[in-house]
């Protein structure tokens, strides 16, 4: 046998090989490619809800971190007017 045969059998058959691999793969790289396009269709869809309920939680922090502050003054508030009832409540102290 002739080394140039066996290059060109080795060649036809990587060729065969080569084109059956593409026909078996290339249905599947297709379905691969139509899932990732409806994976990234439904991430944009919901890239819009998350930003409005991004939003949303903002706000609600903000609003939670001023219902904390104003909670906390108006317990000092009453703090401070008890203290003021306390002391006008209490006797005269005697100066010895």
């Amino acid at each position: 046998m002739d080394i140039e045969f066996l290059q060109t059998v080795f060649f036809v058959v990587a060729i065969i090989f080569f084109i059956i691999v593409g026909v078996l793969v290339l249905p599947a790289l297709i379905r691969i490619n139509r899932i990732l396009k409806r994976v990234d269709s439904i991430s944009k869809d919901l890239v819009g809800p998350a930003k409005h309920l991004a939003k949303a939680a903002a706000a609600l922090q903000e609003s939670a971190i001023a219902a904390g502050v104003a909670y906390f003054i108006k317990k000092a508030h009453d703090f401070m007017e008890n203290r003021t009832e306390d002391h006008h409540n209490q006797p005269p102290r005697r100066v010895l």
